[in-house]
């Protein structure tokens, strides 16, 4: 009985973690094309806590660069809205304030 107690604990604290490191997001927006060759998306409401509001840097995860990049490329030409799931992370560089300290890096994979 103490095993099974403990196996459901340890569980649910596993579970209570990963809920809290997942900080996947869905945004919807425009992808456009940046300066110096980086795509940018512009999310229908506003980012908390990123300067320019709306506009983020647009990064694809490696993993799956070769099959999302020309699907991007593609939405900035059409200026097509799109849904995307990804993680939402500082920039770590405040030089520019005109600049947007927030990055979308998009998931390889929905929910993980």
């Amino acid at each position: 009985m103490k095993c099974l107690v403990a196996a459901v604990l340890f569980c649910a604290a596993f579970s209570l973690h990963a809920a809290e490191t997942d900080k996947n997001v869905w945004l919807t927006g425009t992808v456009f094309p940046g300066t110096k060759k980086q795509l940018m998306f512009r999310a229908d409401d506003p980012i908390p806590g990123n300067t320019t509001g709306r506009f983020v840097f647009l990064d694809i995860a490696p993993q799956s660069k070769s099959i999302v990049f020309p699907i991007c490329l593609q939405a900035a030409e059409d200026h097509a809205k799109r849904r995307l799931y990804g993680q939402l992370t500082p920039t770590g560089r405040q030089k520019d304030r005109n600049s947007p300290s927030v990055r979308f890096t998009l998931s390889s994979t929905l929910g993980s």
